[in-house]
This record gives structure tokens, sequence and C-alpha cells, in this order.
């Protein structure tokens, strides 16, 4: 997360975490033990609050310092070793957190609609290569039924772990022992609507938690004898700014969710743009919009610049293009991922915030309009 550039008003990431009044109290104990890490109260207490509102079923949260770590600790623990099918149309650290866990990403093309993994596209891959895992990305945040795809993972048995980064507000998942291979990775990052600087929330069934509890602290056995694993806890210091920032997670959904509404009514009828559909259980970290063909994207972004405004690309470049690392060769079915690139040279994300204020949000809109009136 960068500082933004000078003259910009509206960058767009603008933070709101709760401050130490809120989070040191829930220190003391802490302090008070000298307890500062490996799954302590505070860890406990955050993991416990964050499944009963989150989890439907048998669910439990498991903690992590990052949602990267978290998403490698889930391989770890689920013992996936091989090909790992995810999009190309993705962060980095998709692609990183499953190289730190000794895999090999499976690079697929998405849904030109979706921007995600389709059943269809996943089905199809288990049939020309060895899958070992499925590790579809809820982009942007967009939390949508994914009953097929995870009906493709139970039928192939093979684990399916959600890169659902940006998910984390107001979505319950339907965690059952029933499908012990699934499993919903979240970040509490800075940049997310759910924010607590730094963190990790993993949802799965108590059995699979147990053994990624196991992975992220170094693979130990209670003899000291150990396996495959990491460190990935959780301190309690990130457990209590997120037991502060759960208080007030309600009231920064509804005010994303009516800013998100408010891009959705001035760039609905616009030729400019096409927008995210499936929206509902959105918690908006940001707003992501489709530019049409031939849009100069570098000049648009620059052109809001001048007006105070940070537009970002996402996710660019893209995954076939972009990675430069020498820890393992990216696998494809196909390296033609026409929709995958071109989602990545055409996307921007427009700033969302927890604390807009009425004078601000007028300005922001005649910006936003004008900006986009103009067409591709």
């Amino acid at each position: 997360m960068a500082l933004p550039p000078s003259g910009i008003k509206f960058p767009l990431i603008r933070p709101v975490i709760p401050g130490p009044d809120a989070w040191v109290p829930y220190l003391r104990t802490t302090y008070e033990r000298r307890y500062f890490t490996n799954f302590g109260a505070n860890e406990q207490l955050f993991g416990s609050r964050i499944a009963e509102r989150f989890c439907e079923g048998d669910g439990e949260a498991v903690l992590a310092c990052s949602a990267t770590a978290a998403l490698t600790a889930a391989l770890i623990g689920l013992g996936v070793h091989g090909l790992v099918a995810v999009p190309g149309f993705t962060f980095p650290a998709t692609i990183q957190a499953i190289i730190a866990a000794g895999c090999r990403p499976l690079v697929l093309d998405v849904d030109p609609v979706t921007w995600e993994l389709s059943a269809e596209t996943v089905e199809q891959a288990i049939k020309h290569a060895p899958v070992a895992a499925i590790m579809p990305v809820r982009v942007f945040g967009l939390v949508r039924d994914h009953k097929s795809l995870i009906d493709v993972a139970k039928r192939h048995n093979v684990p399916i772990i959600f890169d659902a980064a940006a998910a984390l507000g107001h979505s319950r998942f339907p965690i059952t022992e029933t499908q012990p291979g699934y499993v919903e990775v979240f970040s509490l990052h800075a940049t997310k609507s759910f924010a607590i600087g730094e963190g990790g929330v993993i949802l799965c069934t108590p059995t699979t938690g147990a053994a990624i509890r196991k992975a992220m602290n170094f693979g130990l056995n209670e003899d000291r004898t150990f396996g495959d694993g990491m460190n990935g806890k959780m301190s309690e210091f990130q457990a209590a700014v997120g037991l502060a920032a759960l208080e007030v997670l309600s009231s920064h959904m509804q005010r994303r969710r009516e800013m998100a509404s408010l891009y959705g009514e001035l760039l609905g009828s616009s030729n400019s743009v096409a927008l995210p559909v499936e929206t509902e259980f959105c918690p908006w970290s940001v707003y992501p919009v489709l530019t049409a063909p031939g849009t100069d994207v570098p000049q648009l972004v620059g052109r809001a610049a001048d007006k105070g405004v940070q537009l970002r690309r996402y996710y660019h470049p893209s995954i076939r293009t972009g990675y430069r690392g020498t820890q393992a060769e990216l696998a494809y079915i196909s390296e033609e991922l026409p929709v995958s690139e071109s989602l990545s040279e055409r996307m921007i994300c427009l700033p969302v915030y927890a604390d807009l204020n009425e004078v601000e949000q007028s300005e922001l809109s005649d910006i936003v309009r004008d900006i986009f009136a103009s067409g591709p």
C-alpha cells in the first residue's frame, strides 16, 4: 500500500482503523500474562467472534499474520502437492502463496462476465492435467454463488481454497463437515473493507483448522517432531485491533454499500465502462469498472489524477505477462488467456470509503461524472 501522489484529495485507499483507545484495553491481560503470540487469548477470542459472525454450519475461523500466509498454510495443511488451478486474472499474492507451499500454479482463463474461474473451465482443466487443488479468486471481494465450482472439487476429490481476500464483510459462508476440503481465505490488510493493518482469516471445518494451525506453527507435533510448516500466526496485537474493528464493522459496511450504489447510479448508463455483476454481497474495498475496448486507460487515470482522484489498474500486469519469478515455472493448459489479458489491460478501480461525508460525496460525484462523461 503506497501513499497517494501529491495533489490527490481522493486516494484509492483511505483506511479507517480503530485508534489505540479502542484496542489497547484488549492488551491488558496480554501484558499481565506476558503472552504475545502463539494462539493467545485475544487471538482465540477474535477467532471465535469471526466464526460466530461469518460461518454457517460447522465452520471455525483460523487467524493468520496475512492472507498470503493463510493461503500457503491452507495448502500445506491440506497436504496439497502438484498443480493448483488458479485464474489468470488475480493479484500476485495468489500465485506466490501457491509457490511458497511448494506447489505449481496452473493458470486458467476467466469468464468474461464474472471475471472469475468458471466450473466449466476447471472441469476441462482437470481432464487435461493432474490438478491437486483449486484456488478460485473472489475477484474484488465479489461474493458469488460458486456451488457448481465447489461441486467440481468435491466430485474430483480435490481441495478448493478460495482466495477471498477482499470479501469479508457481511456475508456468511456455509462451512460444513461434509466437504472438509472447502476453505475460504480473507485478508485484513489496510486496503480491505475489514481492515486491521495486516492479517488473515481462514474459514474451514475444525478438522481442517487443526491441520492449518499446525502448518502455521512450523508443522510442530506435540513431541516436537515436525512436518511441513511455516510461521504464519496472528499476534495478540493484531487480534486486539481486530476485536475493536469488529465492533464498528456494520456501520462501515453500510457506508461502503451506499457509496457503491452511488457509483452504480452515476455510471450505470455510461457507454465508457461495464459495471460488475452479482454484487449483492460485496463489502466494497474498491469499486471496479471495466473500461470499453479502445480506452486509453493511462490517459483516463491521468485525467482523474489531475482532478484529485486516484484510480488504479487491477490486476495489471496480468499473471501471464507480469510474473518474473524464478522459483517455479507457471503451467498452462493454453498460454492464450484472452479474457484475463483483456481484463488486465482495461480494468480500473475507484475509491470506496467508510467515512465519506456529504460534502466529499458531492465533490467526488461531480468528478467521477465528468471523468467518464466523454466515453472511451
